[in-house]
């Protein structure tokens, strides 16, 4: 019970314990530096005071218990003023908007560059057609990215409903590599538009092969529930040129046949599709109009402001992805070694 009451009192998404509410209401009461705001300068700059409330608060206050991974993540909110604060210390009727606040994974000179590109990437995906939200930026080794399982309605706080395709798929324990399809049969009974859906996925897959985005685990991505009752895979997120780790992350998932071999044919990926025939032809047919996009990523990187040094390391896999769309093969490639 402690364990849950310190981490489910305000997690990503929309359910919530509400003893776990009474229990941080408790511990933090009568703290007023909790109340502070502070300005983007102060923050990037390390404030001594955002500092300490991160430390005194972090786990609790900015509800870094439910975002997962190995880089340090912060729950901030704007106000109206131009302000942030650590989440849900603002008055909810002053929230503009909410936020992560990521930081690198590490102090090397790979982990900031890949922290900093990481806005770049998610750029990228929003002008390759996928779905986006707001406008993530990079200041000074931090990355601030728009949530997107939060809005605001008439001054309150809307908690959209998210959970991961690792959970839909029913894995509860890290370093799992599940199949595609295994991932694509969780969230496809669920979903308002199942080809849409699986195009979306399919798309995001073929981003992450020719960008060398090798961290495509099941919990980095999810599905979302939104106001209006449409349930659809969320916006990208964490999708970055993890090929530069020091740690060599490599590939978690990828379309695996009936006997766990890997599927080197683009036709037969779309054939083993849980889709009826007309559903297939529409993903194959979205899929082979992506390749001009995938085709043009070197210029769109660019443009984004992904550094050139990565541009030139991905261009031999940009190449490889739009010739296995063209050839009908599938879009998994191997070669996401450096």
């Amino acid at each position: 019970m402690p364990l849950i009451q310190h981490g489910a009192f305000n997690p990503v998404g929309q359910l919530r314990l509400d003893t776990a509410v009474t229990y941080a209401d408790s511990v933090m009461e009568g703290d007023v530096s909790l109340n502070q705001g502070f300005t983007l300068d102060e923050i990037v700059s390390r404030k001594d005071d955002f500092i300490e409330n991160l430390s005194r608060h972090g786990m609790l206050g900015a509800g870094t218990t439910g975002l997962q991974g190995a880089s340090a993540k912060f729950m901030l909110v704007k106000d109206n003023d131009g302000l942030w604060f650590l989440d849900s210390f603002a008055k909810e009727s002053d929230v503009a908007s909410h936020w992560l606040m990521k930081l690198p994974r590490g102090r090397h000179e790979t982990d900031q560059a890949i922290l900093k590109n990481e806005a770049a990437y998610i750029k990228v995906a929003r002008v390759c057609g996928l779905r986006s939200h707001g406008e993530t930026f990079y200041r000074d080794g931090m990355l601030f990215v728009p949530r997107f399982d939060r809005t605001m309605k008439d001054g309150a706080v809307v908690r959209l409903h998210q959970e991961s395709l690792a959970s839909l798929a029913g894995h509860r324990t890290f370093g799992i590599r599940p199949n595609h399809y295994d991932l694509v049969k969780s969230f496809l009974p669920y979903v308002s538009d199942p080809v849409g859906e699986v195009v979306e996925y399919i798309k995001r897959d073929l981003l992450n092969l020719a960008m060398r985005n090798t961290d495509n685990h099941a919990r980095n991505t999810a599905v979302q529930q939104l106001e209006n009752g449409t349930i659809q895979l969320t916006p990208v997120f964490d999708i970055a040129p993890m090929f530069m780790d020091r740690e060599m992350i490599v590939r978690a998932s990828r379309w695996l046949n009936q006997y766990g071999q890997v599927i080197n044919n683009f036709a037969d990926v779309i054939e083993e599709l849980p889709l009826e025939g007309e559903g297939k032809n529409a993903v194959m047919l979205e899929i082979q109009s992506f390749s001009k996009v995938i085709e043009d990523l070197p210029l769109t990187m660019e443009e984004c402001g992904v550094d050139a040094n990565i541009i030139q390391l991905c261009k031999l896999q940009i190449n490889q992805v739009c010739e296995s769309i063209d050839k009908g093969r599938c879009a998994e490639i191997n070669g996401m070694s450096r």
